[in-house]
């Protein structure tokens, strides 16, 4: 018998595809929360036991997309320290979490002036969070010698650019597989910082490979 508990979550997840879907197709000002309704089929009046307005659920998507990268960062980066192998984790973590989940990451990005002013600075936070993983990695591995890094910040910026960028062109049936592709990234990323270990390059452990 399925639990009170887990039929609102998995009501609550058909509505978070549902408002992902239709705030990706028309943009968040254009998506009514009737529209997110009717394709669930519920009323319309029956979402607000979810949440308290349309603010309130764009928050809660991107909160917990954020959230769920963070902890993905987390769970690759526990316990190691060199930084050669974490920054290839978190290549392959931002790469299969930006292809997985793209819509939610573009409007994450896209769609900031839908939130309230404590809305946009909590996912601010959460954004901010995830640079710093980065650029914490940058840093210790200029500090070995492992990576020439002149500009940490612009370095962070451009890097995590091109990276993002994938989810705007990448197709599962494109010409390279996943695994192919985050070791064609990992090998340019190392090319810039010049790192010459022999293990920042070669072969991906992916399973998509």
């Amino acid at each position: 018998m399925r639990t009170a508990g887990s039929n609102r979550e998995s009501t609550m997840a058909a509505i978070s595809e549902a408002g992902i879907d239709l705030i990706f197709q028309y943009g968040f000002p254009s998506t009514t929360l009737r529209m997110v309704a009717k394709k669930v089929g519920m009323q319309a009046g029956s979402l607000y036991n979810y949440f308290e307005d349309k603010q309130s659920f764009l928050y809660q998507i991107m909160k917990r997309s954020r959230q769920d990268l963070l902890a993905e960062l987390d769970r690759k980066l526990t316990g190691n320290a060199d930084p050669v192998q974490a920054l290839k984790a978190f290549i392959e973590v931002h790469i299969e979490f930006y292809t997985e989940r793209s819509k939610e990451m573009f409007i994450g990005r896209m769609e900031l002036r839908g939130l309230t002013d404590e809305q946009f600075r909590d996912i601010n936070a959460l954004r901010d969070r995830y640079e710093w993983q980065f650029t914490s990695i940058l840093e210790n591995g200029r500090r070995t010698g492992d990576f020439v890094v002149d500009d940490i910040r612009l370095t962070t910026y451009a890097i995590l650019a091109m990276l993002t960028d994938i989810s705007t062109w990448y197709r599962p049936r494109g010409r390279m597989t996943k695994g192919q592709l985050i070791e064609y990234y990992t090998n340019m990323v190392f090319h810039i910082l010049r790192c010459e270990r022999p293990d920042a390059i070669g072969g991906s452990d992916n399973p998509a490979d």
